[in-house]
């Protein structure tokens, strides 16, 4: 899927001279808060290293994490359970937002 995407982000941008492109990564709420900002960071993170490799410019690219915020699923619990680890798989994820500027 990364890859497709880089792929299309390439040939739709080319050098991206208009063009930002910013990673959020985000947890689930189970476990420590602090390890979960960090988690999610670090989600963030590999993913855009992983964009740079396919050929985007690092400088068009920012990450941040948002720990357990802006759940997708919220019902899930707190405690770690299979059926919560299961039930929280949407938490865990990482949304790509391209930001293109026009040009006056």
């Amino acid at each position: 899927s990364l890859d497709k995407l880089i792929e299309n982000l390439l040939k739709k941008y080319g050098t991206f001279e208009q063009t930002q492109i910013q990673v959020t990564g985000y947890a689930d709420p189970l476990g420590n808060p602090a390890s979960n900002q960090r988690l999610s960071e670090e989600r963030a993170q590999a993913i855009k290293g992983y964009m740079v490799e396919g050929g985007i410019p690092s400088t068009k690219i920012a990450s941040e994490g948002r720990g357990a915020t802006e759940l997708i699923v919220a019902k899930c619990g707190v405690t770690a359970t299979p059926a919560s680890i299961e039930c929280n798989k949407p938490n865990r994820r990482v949304v790509v937002t391209v930001l293109v500027t026009e040009q006056r």
